[in-house]
């Protein structure tokens, strides 16, 4: 690394910028979870424990190397840090995509098997035991979107979405909390959660809209 460390706040502001997404999709999978009381809570948070680490490190590598170069995060692989953070990126598209197919398919079947949806979504393969037709809509769905729209309008777009329900499902679990006691089993958001959690998305929301 040849670059100077920051001296003010707006040089390491970049290693504490970045939200955790994705997480949140476990939650959608819960049907097909072995003991999804114990196991989700411990995998969403295990997930975002996991990603802090390496995040913080490479964000923070990236400040700390070379900031005359047009790519400081391709300059810390070297001469082959084209090819190599193509593979990377591609590799991360590849999984983020699919994660989401994922997700927008159990969402569909659910909808589905409660009549929100047309009925078919709710086929689940006898063999595999997934939601075939759902999964097929929401790949359909995820490319129409992808081709349609330019990435960094779509990166935007999305961003704010993912903001907007993260809003709304703090909102909704302050309310439940308020309505009365949680039951007996299962993981329980200590009271101070909800509210904060749903400033905080707020916040990032007006910021990813005006700035």
């Amino acid at each position: 690394m040849s670059g100077t460390i920051p001296r003010n706040i707006d040089g390491w502001a970049g290693t504490v910028a970045g939200a955790f997404i994705g997480f949140e999709t476990l939650a959608n999978m819960g049907e097909e979870v072995k003991d999804p009381r114990r196991t989700l809570p411990r995998g969403i948070l295990g997930a975002v424990g996991i990603s802090i680490a390496p995040y913080l490190l490479v964000v923070t590598a990236v400040v700390l190397s070379d900031r005359n170069t047009a790519n400081p995060l391709i300059g810390l692989f070297g001469g082959k840090g084209v090819s190599v953070f193509a593979v990377v990126g591609a590799l991360a598209v590849g999984n983020g995509v699919l994660v989401q197919i994922v997700m927008l398919s159990r969402l569909f079947y659910g909808m589905a098997t409660r009549g929100q949806l047309p009925a078919m979504l709710a086929w689940v393969h006898p063999r595999t035991g997934s939601p075939v037709p759902a999964t097929v809509l929401a790949g359909a769905i995820i490319l129409a979107v992808t081709l349609a729209v330019p990435f960094s309008r779509l990166l935007v777009v999305a961003n704010a979405i993912t903001l907007i329900v993260f809003t709304l499902v703090d909102l909704a679990l302050w309310r439940l909390q308020r309505l009365g006691p949680p039951a007996a089993e299962g993981f329980h958001a200590p009271a101070w959660v909800p509210p904060v959690a749903a400033l905080l998305s707020a916040v990032m929301l007006v910021s990813e809209i005006l700035f």
